[in-house]
């Protein structure tokens, strides 16, 4: 938006600005209202679906994995076992790589 927009949007009396936000305000009631959306069940739905991936942890990114199939997936995080144990791993045609604190890996363009 450019500043003379912006000023004609927000700009003016307190008052007025006031009387615009109610009235944008009432317009997405109406338009949510005629959709059947309610404002806390779009709220509530976003909550839901972070807290379904949080649940989900690596198996999140598994299905995704599993569904594209990149050739490659770099990750890092700290081990609390042994860091000479295994790094790498195949999830069908993608290897999974933890890179953690740092690897040299060459990748294999086409």
């Amino acid at each position: 938006m450019s500043d003379g927009t912006m000023s004609k949007v927000l700009g003016g009396t307190p008052l007025g600005v006031f009387a615009r936000l109610v009235l944008v305000s009432i317009l997405v009631g109406v338009i949510l209202s005629a959709l059947g959306l309610d404002p806390f069940d779009i709220v509530r739905s976003i909550q839901r679906m972070i807290r379904t991936l949080w649940d989900l942890g690596f198996d999140a990114f598994r299905w995704l994995i599993e569904k594209f199939q990149p050739r490659y997936h770099l990750h890092g995080h700290v081990h609390v076992y042994d860091r000479r144990s295994t790094c790498m791993t195949q999830i069908g045609k993608t290897q999974v790589v933890n890179v953690y604190p740092y690897r040299e890996i060459t990748l294999e363009l086409d």
